[in-house]
């Protein structure tokens, strides 16, 4: 019973892809998938990581500008917080992407929107992996302004529209999107060629609205 509590029994769940959809699928339609605990979870995870990031960057600083004193401390307090709060940008984004399609998809469902927000949740699970990885690399070889795992942090093109799409390009986040489009897909009996559909969806109004922020 506790396990479905813990975030990295979904982890595992994502990593076997089929048999794991299917599980986690079950276990939406069951009503038996704490969300709201996965997502207390990710949040913190998520908060810890930044406040290590910012401790490399600070170790840095203070190589260049000595005594940050009470500065020091408030940055770890600030990075903490924003740590915390950033998954929730995306997984609300997602909800929101899923409840629009949902719209003009589901008819007939009960609980779509409990459903929806499950899906946005465990979907971010691939999202935060990334974080980790981009830790323990930076760890190693030395902090990246724009990280090691998207595109953009690799090759950082000048040209505004592959700025746009390179920062779009990261392992991670696909997984992440594609595990949402497909538990959607599935959970709402729809063929396959609509997780593409939806792939492909979200790719475009993310590249779109990178380019009109320019």
């Amino acid at each position: 019973m506790l396990k479905k509590y813990n975030l990295f029994y979904y982890s595992g769940l994502l990593l076997n892809f089929n048999d794991g959809i299917n599980r986690i699928i079950n276990l939406i339609v069951e009503k038996k998938v704490k969300s709201l605990a996965i997502l207390i979870q990710v949040c913190i995870i998520s908060g810890l990581i930044t406040l290590s990031s910012s401790s490399i960057n600070s170790d840095l600083s203070s190589e260049v500008i000595p005594n940050l004193g009470g500065m020091e401390n408030l940055l770890y307090i600030t990075s903490f917080f924003l740590g915390l709060l950033a998954p929730l940008g995306i997984i609300c984004s997602l909800f929101i992407f899923l409840y629009v399609v949902s719209i003009f998809q589901v008819f007939n469902e009960n609980y779509v929107k409990m459903k929806l927000f499950s899906i946005a949740v465990i979907s971010y699970i691939p999202i935060l992996s990334g974080s980790i990885v981009n830790l323990i690399l930076s760890l190693s070889f030395g902090v990246q302004p724009y990280g090691y795992i998207t595109a953009y942090g690799i090759f950082q093109p000048e040209n505004s529209i592959l700025a746009s799409i390179t920062q779009q390009v990261d392992p991670f986040q696909f997984f992440s999107v594609l595990s949402a489009s497909y538990l959607y897909s599935k959970l709402f009996n729809k063929e396959r060629k609509n997780t593409i559909y939806l792939l492909i969806s979200w790719y475009l109004i993310n590249i779109l609205s990178t380019l009109f922020m320019r």
